[in-house]
């Protein structure tokens, strides 16, 4: 199966072997750094032409490849799931990240209302 993998981190041989495991053997396709905007997602699987995709990527722009991939037929978008532990002493970026398996997102919803002027009743 070829997975189409889109993060700024390359998939280490935890994340690999357990996509393989949970897909019947993968063929990952890394793509790294920066996704510029929601079209580049769409060429990304045009070009690919990808059985799956893992993404890490903000909510509006998984909320796009959802559908898309939706529209496609194909399986829901997969993403990693990381445990953060903040080492003392240390500078951010080497900060722990524990793999702690997939998840599929199978649907995102935001919901929003307009921001309106705080009173200052709701201040306390």
């Amino acid at each position: 199966m070829k997975v189409l993998w889109i993060s700024r981190h390359r998939p280490k041989d935890p994340e690999s072997d357990a996509l393989s495991e949970l897909l019947g053997g993968v063929e990952i396709i890394p793509i790294s750094g920066t996704v510029p905007n929601t079209w580049a997602l769409v060429s990304l699987l045009d070009t690919h032409s990808p059985d799956a995709v893992v993404a890490t990527l903000p909510l509006d722009m998984q909320e796009v490849l959802l559908a898309e991939l939706k529209h496609r037929g194909m399986r829901p978008l997969i993403r990693p799931l990381y445990w953060h532990r903040k080492l003392e002493a240390t500078a951010p970026a080497e900060d722990e990240w524990e793999f702690h398996g997939f998840e599929e997102i199978l649907e995102v919803v935001i919901r929003t209302r307009p921001l309106q002027r705080t009173t200052n009743k709701e201040q306390k």
